[in-house]
This record gives structure tokens, C-alpha cells and sequence, in this order.
């Protein structure tokens, strides 16, 4: 690999054979007689999964580990009702075993949120990554209640308390 090009320009190659005893072979020209690089753009990115939390979400995003030139990731998100704005650029240096977790935070429980990854190297933007959804959800316990009173009778007990004002009630054990 000839590493020390510029894109677009144009470059010839010619080879010559040395022996041991430095006996030279005459030019052999490459074919075509000339080559131009170009810097595609970095393969489309990849969103792996979503995974929902009580007013966020987390993102996990897979490295690129093919282009060696890739300058930032940018992370984008909208709502049924919005056009995607950017909410999260990351450096490559960011990723641990080749994966990176953003955890998108102050989204509202129950709203459907669509995230969608491109990749910007020093020339390029790649292809915006297939979009992933999620929801975020409210998995936090319910509060606790007080007891306000204990009564004792003749082989039972009666308590009473505070009535849950969770929106998720389902039932008290006790």
C-alpha cells in the first residue's frame, strides 16, 4: 500500500527487480498506467439495540472497526411528530469492547422515540444507519405507604393504612 497519497490526484507506478548482487531488472509500468484514490465513504453504522428506562433510554451503538480515518458519530433522534434534530456527537476513543452505550436522558415515559447513526470521516458521511425505536418506560417502585393504625381483637389483627396513590397500583401485600 502506498499510504502517503492525496485524494484525487493522479499517480504512476513503475517497478524495477534487484537481485543479490544488485543486478537491476529493467522499468515494468503499472496497468493501468496511472491510478487515482478516492476515500469512500465509511460503511453504513449500526444501532444494536434500544433498551427503555423510567425517562430515558440507552442507545448501544457498534464500532466501525474497518476505516481507519473516521473523525466523529453522530447520533440523531425524532418523535412521530418531529423531524430528526442531532443529540449526541462521540469520538471513536469512546467505544469499550467495540460497543458504546449513550443513554439519552429527560425523554417522556410512553412517547415513541426513532434514532438514526451516520459516521463522518475526513472526506465523507456515510449512509444513515436503519432506524431503531424505543419507548421510554416507567419501571420505578411504587411509594411507600404508612400504616395508621393496628387494632387487636380476639384471634385477629386489623391495620389500617394510607392508600397507594401510585398510578400503576395493583395491589398491597401484606
Amino acid at each position: 500500500y502506498d499510504i502517503n497519497v492525496i485524494n484525487g490526484m493522479k499517480y504512476y507506478y513503475s517497478i524495477q527487480v534487484v537481485d543479490t548482487s544488485n543486478n537491476t531488472s529493467s522499468l515494468s509500468y503499472s496497468d493501468p498506467l496511472f491510478c487515482i484514490p478516492v476515500n469512500k465513504p465509511p460503511k453504513k453504522p449500526l444501532i444494536r439495540e434500544i433498551t427503555s428506562r423510567n425517562g430515558s433510554l440507552n442507545i448501544e451503538i457498534e464500532k466501525n472497526t474497518i476505516e481507519t480515518d473516521i473523525f466523529n458519530y453522530r447520533l440523531y433522534r425524532k418523535t412521530v411528530d418531529s423531524t430528526y434534530i442531532l443529540v449526541h456527537t462521540f469520538l471513536p476513543t469512546v467505544f469499550k469492547n467495540n460497543f458504546y452505550i449513550y443513554n439519552d436522558l429527560n425523554l417522556t415515559n410512553g412517547v415513541k422515540y426513532t434514532y438514526r447513526l451516520n459516521i463522518l470521516d475526513k472526506f465523507n458521511l456515510s449512509t444513515n444507519s436503519d432506524e431503531k425505536t424505543g419507548t421510554p418506560i416507567d419501571d420505578s417502585p411504587p411509594n411507600s405507604i404508612t400504616i395508621t393504625n393496628i387494632e387487636s381483637f380476639y384471634n385477629k389483627i386489623k391495620l389500617n393504612w394510607e392508600m397507594s396513590l401510585d398510578t400503576k397500583f395493583f395491589r398491597y401485600n401484606i
